[in-house]
């Protein structure tokens, strides 16, 4: 008798336990997109398109769409600033290549809101169909020795059926020279002369012309490594704006290093009075040398000077950056 009594107060003890209730759903605003990935397909780099985003608000509070970014540098995305619950829009990005674009190419779109977890990464890409064919294209990375010289052929082929031809190929640089090679095909081909005057990196502004409205003036950049030697990131140092009153404006870094052996800075200096060195620190990816403006410029426009970087390197022991700042 007392096992069954005890098997009873067992059941309706049980039968009197409570369910366990469930997980309340999460509250606030809940993006919801239609498709986070877009393919264009093959895409006419002469061509403009919206790629668009259809977005929900699955949430129960406003959903506010703070920016979008994308990395295609595309025109400026358009969106709905705020969202209802249950409320639709669309997320708009214009999307023109290049016409040289060629192959292949994947944008990201960051849409920012006030939703968690944030940010939401979108996609598109295109396989793009170049008005002008470049081979290889741009940028151009050419390694060189320094006071060396290097060669490079360039192949530049209008698409089929555009009636495209290309009128010249230019070089704003000295130290780039452009020859014109007679390929027998009616194709145009450039032979791309580098010389380099001693160590350092540099960037050379090259321009293409051609009968189209798109190609009328396309710049090819060349890019001179050098293999040996001190070099500096940037090879070239650039202020667009500094007041001529802001005396004591730190200048962005300059990072001096060597691709064929470790290096280091034993002194550095600028080659004009109103700019000083303030700082030289090594570290693990090379010596960070800084720059500040004591003042005394007193004309506006372009200045040009250069810090002289002396190194512990056996073959090219002095490094020159050259300096370019617009005073306003």
């Amino acid at each position: 008798m007392q096992v069954l009594l005890s098997l009873l107060a067992a059941v309706l003890l049980g039968g009197c336990t409570s369910k366990p209730e469930l997980a309340a759903a999460p509250r606030g605003p809940r993006p919801k997109f239609v498709s986070e990935a877009v393919d264009l397909g093959l895409f006419d780099s002469e061509g403009e398109r919206n790629v668009v985003y259809e977005v929900r608000n699955e949430g129960d509070e406003v959903l506010r769409i703070e920016r979008v970014d994308s990395t295609c540098g595309c025109a400026k995305p358009r969106f709905p600033k705020v969202l209802k619950p249950g409320e639709r829009g669309e997320i708009v990005v214009g999307f023109a290549p290049e016409p040289v674009d060629a192959g292949l190419k994947v944008e990201s779109v960051t849409v920012f809101t006030n939703a968690r977890p944030a940010p939401y990464a979108l996609q598109f890409q295109a396989d793009l169909q170049p008005l002008l064919r470049l081979a290889p294209g741009t940028p151009l990375v050419v390694p060189i020795e320094p006071g060396g010289i290097a060669s490079q052929m360039v192949a530049l082929t209008p698409r089929r059926g555009t009636g495209i031809e290309v009128t010249a190929f230019e070089s704003n640089d000295p130290r780039v020279t452009v020859e014109k090679v007679e390929t027998g095909d009616g194709s145009f081909a450039v032979k791309l002369t580098v010389r380099s005057k001693g160590p350092g990196d540099f960037i050379a502004p090259l321009t293409i012309k051609a009968t189209h409205p798109r190609l009328a003036s396309l710049l090819y950049q060349v890019g001179a490594q050098a293999v040996r030697g001190p070099v500096s990131r940037p090879p070239v140092l650039k202020v667009p704006a500094l007041s001529a009153d802001a005396a004591g404006t730190a200048f962005p870094e300059v990072v001096v290093f060597a691709r064929d052996r470790p290096l280091r800075v034993k002194s550095a200096k600028v080659l004009d009075p109103a700019l000083e060195v303030t700082a030289v620190d090594p570290g693990e990816r090379g010596t960070s040398v800084r720059l500040t403006y004591r003042g005394g410029w007193k004309r506006r426009g372009t200045r040009t000077t250069e810090l002289v970087v002396e190194t512990d390197h056996p073959a090219h022991p002095v490094l020159r950056v050259p300096i370019e700042v617009k005073v306003i």
